[in-house]
């Protein structure tokens, strides 16, 4: 079949009724343009998907409340703070960060506390060396909202880090 170039982003499918009919999907984006290629209508919601395709914002954005942990972290992704790191510090950061975010997403910024910090490392208790990688992550995203105006101290800099205890170094 001879690809049509005069509305790029249309494609042809087959529906259950073996009829072919035309949409327009472009990353993620899909929108049903009808039945007959060049028609009126075809042109008129081939253009409003074009339209409604570039309009769109980024996604998830409507689900993010203001000044909320979860902005913060999605301003800190695109910060050149973390841009600048390596691909694979990158991806163990974003582990570590992810499961903080999953559990305290929809929280202010503003009204993080010492003592919150503190509870949230002390839920980590068992795992020493995890409870200090999180709270390693919580000073640079601190200090990245210090750096945003939506905090004026880092209460995870006021925090002591766990001791890890281990039998040293194998001979």
């Amino acid at each position: 079949m001879k690809r049509r170039k005069q509305f790029s982003g249309a494609t042809a499918f087959f529906d259950r009724h073996r009829n072919r009919r035309w949409r327009f999907r472009k990353r993620g984006f899909s929108a049903e343009l009808g039945t007959e290629y060049g028609s009126e209508d075809f042109v008129r919601r081939n253009e409003a998907a074009v339209q409604g395709y570039k309009s769109r914002g980024k996604i998830g954005a409507d689900r993010t409340k203001p000044y909320s942990v979860s902005q913060l972290v999605a301003f800190w992704y695109r910060s050149t703070q973390f841009l600048d790191l390596r691909l694979s510090t990158q991806k163990v950061y974003r582990g570590i960060v992810e499961k903080f975010r999953e559990a305290h997403s929809d929280k202010p910024v503003k009204l993080m506390q010492r003592r919150h910090v503190q509870a949230i490392l002390a839920e980590k208790a068992e795992t020493p060396a995890a409870a200090n990688n999180l709270r390693k992550r919580l000073i640079q995203l601190m200090d990245f909202a210090i750096s945003l105006d939506w905090h004026s101290d880092n209460p995870a800099r006021a925090t002591k880090p766990f001791r890890v205890g281990s039998d040293g170094f194998h001979t």
